[in-house]
């Protein structure tokens, strides 16, 4: 289960509270999911240092600075100091995995 999936299931929960009456176990439910969506968005756009980055990827850092040189990795920071938001790196994963087959 994916964290997105979790605050869905806590909407559909608080649904359901609301359908038996418990208002306030209704909103205290849906106020976890949109706690959770806020966290998971503000994670997802964290900007990590091409050292962070590589880490994540299981790369070199030479081969992080590549990618961003070659475009395959947005750079979400300066020319001179480089960063990459934890989002990007989903997609450079698949595309990675994609030409390893």
């Amino acid at each position: 289960m994916k964290l997105t999936d979790l605050a869905a299931a806590w909407r559909d929960e608080a649904d359901l509270f609301a359908k038996r009456g418990q208002g306030e176990m209704a909103e205290m439910a849906r106020s976890f999911a949109a706690d959770l969506e806020h966290w998971i968005r503000l994670h997802d756009l964290q900007q990590l240092t091409i050292r962070e980055a590589a880490e994540e990827l299981g790369l070199s850092y030479s081969a992080v600075q590549k990618r961003i040189a070659d475009g395959k990795l947005s750079n979400a920071g300066r020319k001179s100091r480089p960063r990459v938001r934890r989002c990007d790196l989903v997609g450079d994963v698949l595309a990675l995995r994609v030409q390893a087959d």
